[in-house]
């Protein structure tokens, strides 16, 4: 506001989503942020869309559904239409993103939500079923990108190779192709034919969502794979000289010292390139949230206890 008080601003996103959920749709939960209007919809660019047109062509915004509006100390919700997503008809047409807005780096999608349940994720909950991308669809979209010159892409896809006969599909299309790119991989499911047909489809790193080294906490968290698994998908990937980044959390229901010890063994001894350990973040749209009797959990964020850790005691382990 300081720096454009002139400007109308929008709040939206998968993070504004989760906390509109987590407060049953109470319209005043965002009022601090002093924003014009709130875009509430699990997927919400359609919506945008139609603000946008509103805001330029000044009609009114009452008219726009998914929203909050605020004026002043109102706060007012439109109508609920949720959104639907086809590929097909709704994913980005690259060929109207002016070229200097592009650059190098594109982010691709080729499929929402996930088909795990990890008990700490809201995903699946809040991005509701799989929806995937054909691989006509695709390929039109590579196309596109490699006349505007792009030479990276970062598929932010939650599980890109899952399911595996979809995955070498994906593979064979990008090796007809002179891309790099990058993904985030469940590697306990990765296989050698795999990773060496990653390599050779332009792969330079992968982001791993391991967050435990303790087959425990993976359990408590619903990940459905053994460390033992972690460790032969991190060496396939090695092997290929594929770069790892590996992501960790610390202090979910269950941990303990021992649990702690045996993480940081694994980010020492697994062989991943490179790493990142945050606490856990308590959202009670996730599912663990279902089990914090079980488990003595309270609190929210990243001010939580339970009955064997608490998010100050995480914190120092985190350091």
């Amino acid at each position: 506001r300081e720096k454009s008080p002139d400007s109308f601003i929008v709040l939206g996103g998968m993070s504004t989503w989760n906390h509109y959920l987590s407060h049953k749709g109470d319209p005043t939960i965002f009022q601090g942020y002093r924003a014009d209007a709130v875009v509430v919809d699990g997927r919400g660019v359609k919506t945008l869309g139609r603000l946008v047109d509103h805001v330029v062509n000044k009609k009114s915004l009452t008219d726009v559904p998914n929203l909050f509006l605020y004026n002043g100390k109102n706060a007012d919700a439109t109508s609920k239409q949720p959104e639907d997503f086809d590929f097909k008809k709704d994913d980005i047409n690259w060929d109207l993103i002016e070229n200097d807005l592009l650059g190098k780096v594109a982010w691709v999608r080729t499929q929402i939500s996930c088909p795990f349940a990890c008990s700490f994720c809201t995903y699946p909950t809040t991005a509701g079923v799989v929806i995937r991308a054909d691989m006509e669809t695709l390929e039109k979209g590579l196309k596109q990108l490699q006349r505007k010159g792009v030479k990276y892409l970062l598929f932010i896809d939650d599980t890109f190779n899952v399911p595996p006969h979809r995955f070498k599909q994906i593979l064979r299309l990008l090796k007809k192709y002179d891309f790099f790119w990058s993904s985030y991989i469940r590697c306990g499911s990765l296989d050698k034919e795999q990773v060496a047909d990653m390599k050779e489809s332009g792969c330079i790193g992968v982001f791993l969502g391991i967050e435990s080294g303790s087959d425990n906490i993976l359990g408590y968290m619903n990940k459905q794979v053994t460390i033992e698994k972690y460790r032969r998908g991190v060496g396939l990937l090695a092997s290929q000289e594929i770069d790892t980044f590996a992501s960790f959390i610390v202090g979910y229901p269950g941990e303990t010292e021992a649990s702690v010890e045996d993480t940081k063994r694994f980010i020492q001894n697994s062989g991943v390139s490179y790493y990142n350990v945050k606490i856990f973040y308590y959202e009670k749209s996730a599912p663990i949230h279902e089990l914090r009797k079980k488990f003595q959990l309270s609190g929210h964020g990243m001010n939580w206890t339970h009955k064997t850790m608490s998010s100050s005691q995480a914190f120092e382990k985190t350091e």
